[in-house]
């Protein structure tokens, strides 16, 4: 996985941007193989595949507007692609009759847009006596998927609440 993350800011408006790329990894396994919307498949269709996931883009925009020193109303666009599985039997395989293994790649691959507005509440960790304590990041947010171009992507709502405490793991 390879992932980036750029903070601009000024006065009290500001953005955050992150990109994300993640390789999936090949993997052996057996299964039944039939197509997704299949209700009862038979064990004679079990058979062993290498599954290639297809990788995963997503990109993503949070503009913000401070409030108060340490409290922002937040904004969020984010958009993410799935590449199509490809799956394959395995060598020395018994193909199943009738199904080639690619069935079980249809639907795999997709993309979304999801929005979403929040608070969030982030402290450096520097009080006021000026010693350095634990940076604290709080922040409530809903999001929803808007639009989906292809495969299965479920149509949520999510509500959001994070909570992070930040500790040095070496005592400096």
């Amino acid at each position: 996985e390879l992932a980036g993350i750029l903070e601009l800011g000024r006065h009290r408006l500001g953005l955050r941007a992150e990109g994300r790329y993640t390789m999936k990894l090949a993997s052996e396994r057996f299964t039944r193989v039939a197509n997704r919307d299949q209700l009862l498949i038979p064990t004679y269709r079990r058979a062993g595949v290498r599954r290639d996931p297809g990788d995963i883009l997503s990109m993503t925009a949070q503009p913000f507007f401070r409030l108060a020193p340490h409290v922002a109303f937040t904004g969020l666009v984010s958009y993410w692609r799935r590449g199509s599985d490809v799956t394959t039997y395995l060598t020395g395989q018994t193909p199943v009759a009738g199904a080639e293994a690619s069935v079980l790649d249809t639907g795999t691959a997709a993309d979304a847009t999801v929005i979403g507005v929040g608070f969030s509440y982030v402290h450096d960790g520097r009080h006021r006596d000026g010693i350095l304590r634990m940076p604290v990041e709080a922040g409530f947010s809903m999001e929803r998927t808007l639009r989906s171009g292809s495969g299965i992507v479920p149509a949520r709502l999510t509500s959001r609440l994070v909570f992070r405490v930040y500790k040095a793991l070496t005592k400096q």
